[in-house]
């Protein structure tokens, strides 16, 4: 028998992203894609509206358990008006559109451009007449009431809303009656990794203290004025955690950076040599090319400390103890709902309290260990909602048609 195919639409899907947490849930996206496919007898062909070209194609195919998939590099979203006939005739040709928004960018915190992008690529998504899905995330918040209804407006005309945790999820159900708004994680949860590939590291006897610092915390945000509105002083923070380890001879720090860019507001990596510079005995992890790679190296820690949300998702789901700590509600709402409750809210304490904190955590690392264990079991029953719904929707675009 012949295999039938899709034309799925991927908008905000982005591959080779310098943030590696929205590369992360991309391929993540696609590689559960391609395993309820491959079952369903179903031939895959991806609009991938990124504008990303070969290097993107590589990465989709190294996670491909198809011996050919058929990959269809497109255009991404520009905010202009002569623009939008030719993105929405390309989104027309879609069976369905999947969107991940980010991950977090369906809000108004990070200012009206990036939200406008994201409100009219939906609208005119969702004028193809085709089914248009929020795939796991985070929803809001949205400061302005006006923003706020007109997010509520276009979930309302979606097929499915898939939040990543539960402030999320009651927060759409409080601006949308969409009847179907699920609750389940982040996709990111089932990214593929190789724990052989950073072996290496394990040569070493020392206890191994993966940090990850974000340079756009450390930064004060996108416009430097503590954005985030922390209680505790970022850098301080950092620094005050290095210095407490940095003498103890058991103990071996890695700099992790999940967030590769040039640009220094949001460079992970230029931070990270920033404090390497002062303590220069920190091993600075190699550029990773890909989200993959930082898994893979993450998981060779034997804790991790970080404010990257998506390389905090990497330790937990290779079952590494972690202790994120939160800048924004996305950490509390997503770690709460899989049951974790060691994390650190920097919005609420300082940095000496922060230290204390990941002390107290670390003094009961057999029972971190635990509570991981014990949230790796909630992640794969709640990531089993998403794929079984999924799998519902793309069985029923090429069931035969009912006479």
């Amino acid at each position: 028998m012949s295999k039938k195919q899709l034309k799925i639409g991927l908008l905000s899907h982005h591959v080779c992203s310098s943030n590696l947490g929205v590369s992360a849930l991309t391929l993540s996206n696609i590689s559960i894609l391609n395993n309820i496919l491959k079952k369903l007898n179903i031939k895959p062909h991806y609009v991938l509206f990124s504008g990303e070209g070969p290097k993107a194609e590589a990465l989709i195919r190294k996670i491909a358990n198809f011996e050919q998939l058929s990959l269809e590099p497109a255009f991404q979203f520009k905010r202009k008006p002569r623009f939008f006939r030719e993105f929405f005739h390309k989104l027309k040709e879609c069976d369905l559109i999947l969107d991940t928004c980010g991950g977090d960018s369906f809000a108004d915190i990070y200012g009206i451009k990036r939200y406008l992008n994201q409100t009219i690529s939906k609208w005119l998504a969702l004028k193809t007449k085709k089914p248009l899905i929020f795939t796991p995330q985070t929803i809001g918040p949205f400061k302005s009431k006006m923003l706020r209804r007109l997010a509520g407006r276009i979930m309302n005309q979606s097929e499915y809303i898939f939040t990543r945790d539960q402030i999320s999820y009651d927060y759409a159900k409080g601006i949308s009656s969409n009847q179907n708004i699920r609750l389940v994680t982040d996709m990111a949860m089932l990214l593929p990794y190789d724990k052989t590939t950073y072996a290496y590291l394990q040569k070493s006897p020392k206890f191994k203290l993966g940090i990850n610092i974000s340079g756009l915390v450390a930064n004060g945000g996108y416009n430097g004025q503590n954005q985030f509105q922390l209680k505790m002083d970022y850098p301080d923070f950092v620094e005050k955690l290095i210095k407490k380890y940095y003498s103890d001879q058991k103990v071996e720090i890695h700099l992790i950076p999940h967030v590769i860019t040039e640009n220094r507001v949001e460079s992970d990596n230029h931070i990270s040599h920033v404090f390497q510079k002062r303590y220069p005995e920190l091993i600075v992890a190699p550029q990773f090319e890909n989200p993959m790679e930082a898994k893979s190296y993450i998981a060779q820690m034997d804790v991790f400390v970080g404010t990257r949300m998506h390389a905090t998702i990497a330790a937990i789901s290779s079952g590494v103890p972690v202790i994120p700590v939160a800048y924004s509600r996305k950490f509390e709402g997503l770690f709460s709902s899989i049951n974790y409750e060691a994390y650190i809210n920097a919005t609420e304490v300082t940095a000496d309290e922060a230290v204390k904190r990941i002390q107290t955590y670390l003094d009961d690392l057999k029972g971190l260990a635990k509570m991981v264990e014990e949230s790796q079991q909630k992640i794969n029953y709640m990531l089993e909602e998403y794929h079984g719904t999924l799998k519902n929707i793309l069985g029923s675009l090429v069931a035969p048609a009912k006479v």
